[in-house]
């Protein structure tokens, strides 16, 4: 072969590797856009009925559980263990869990929500906590300094977050260190963990081992990976259940849970005809600002066949839940909760 053929032929070999990549490229493209149109069809359809089982305190059981490392079970301790308390000077201190118990102490109900909980889905949890607040806490590190100051909280499980000072510093956020009249369970953040309100569970570590005050930069571990720093809590609403749906001649009871964050909700709203009317629910549960409530709508029995379900939160300050469908990434799914069932 000549070095002119030759030349040809590796010439004829790059111009095929060429147009092989691109229609490879090509494929691939196609092939992840119409996943990508696909998935978000898929997940706005509207959600198969299957009924959950709800009551305003979640059992320690069943509340949900989330961390970077789902094995991961704390072994301590408890008469050992020590918060480490770190100021801006550098002062630290070291705490052990009887002297945080004899802090100033309540029971208050708050709602934990993960901020990758999908539309209509169980990430969300309520229960009755036993607290000191973390003002009370941190006043022997505390300073005056407000702007760009942080407190960072670490978990014994390497996870931490941190959120402004003047956030902590409210009558509203707190260390934790009993759910539901017993000691913190060791997957729910023995021994103490912390309540930020307004603000999705990642947060507010579990297992903690030191808080610090700083000023100094701090992203947390989940927004090294883009997730929300802010993480502000969405308005959310789910129906759990349609009783009687399949009983011949009964009104239908449907019912669920809503949320808020930091403002109480004020009313529910509850759609039979894929959004066409809106109509008034029952809330069941007393109105608290950090706390999900219970609601309810009775249906007077409609003709067989399908229906959509839609219902909807309105908070105290009169905003309403974002209804436009998003994904949880970056700062937490929004979209109204769709269920399709079908009456006999």
């Amino acid at each position: 072969m000549s070095n002119d053929e030759m030349f040809k032929s590796m010439q004829k070999m790059d111009s095929d590797q060429i147009k092989y990549g691109r229609r490879k490229f090509a494929v691939i493209l196609g092939v992840g856009v119409a996943g990508l149109i696909g998935w978000k069809y898929y997940d706005s359809r509207p959600q198969t009925y299957h009924p959950r089982k709800v009551s305003f305190i979640t059992p320690n059981e069943d509340f949900y559980s989330v961390s970077v490392n789902m094995f991961y079970r704390p072994q301590l301790d408890l008469e050992k263990w020590r918060l480490e308390l770190v100021g801006l000077d550098k002062k630290t201190l070291q705490i052990s869990l009887a002297e945080i118990k004899n802090l100033p102490s309540q029971t208050v109900n708050y709602t934990y929500c993960c901020i990758g909980n999908k539309v209509g889905a169980n990430d969300i949890s309520n229960a009755s906590w036993r607290v000191a607040l973390l003002s009370d806490l941190l006043k022997p590190i505390s300073t005056d300094r407000r702007e760009g100051v942080r407190m960072v909280a670490y978990g014994l499980d390497g996870y931490y977050s941190s959120v402004p000072l003047e956030q902590v510093l409210d009558q509203e956020s707190y260390i934790a260190y009993e759910m539901n009249g017993v000691a913190l369970p060791s997957n729910h953040g023995m021994p103490a963990r912390v309540i930020i309100p307004g603000r999705y569970g990642m947060k507010q570590p579990k297992w903690l081992k030191k808080i610090e005050i700083t000023d100094r930069k701090v992203t947390g571990y989940w927004e090294e990976q883009n997730w929300s720093d802010d993480a502000e809590l969405k308005g959310l609403t789910r129906l759990d259940y349609a009783n009687d749906i399949e009983t011949n001649g009964a009104d239908i009871l449907l019912g669920g849970i809503a949320f808020c964050g930091k403002s109480a909700v004020a009313k529910v709203e509850v759609s039979v005809d894929k959004g066409k009317t809106w109509r008034l629910a029952e809330l069941e549960t007393n109105l608290e600002k950090n706390v999900w409530t219970l609601w309810k709508y009775f249906w007077k029995r409609p003709e067989p066949g399908f229906y959509t379900i839609s219902c909807r939160v309105i908070d105290e300050n009169g905003k309403r839940q974002i209804e436009t469908e998003r994904d949880w990434f970056p700062s937490g799914a929004t979209g109204l909760h769709r269920v399709k069932i079908k009456i006999v």
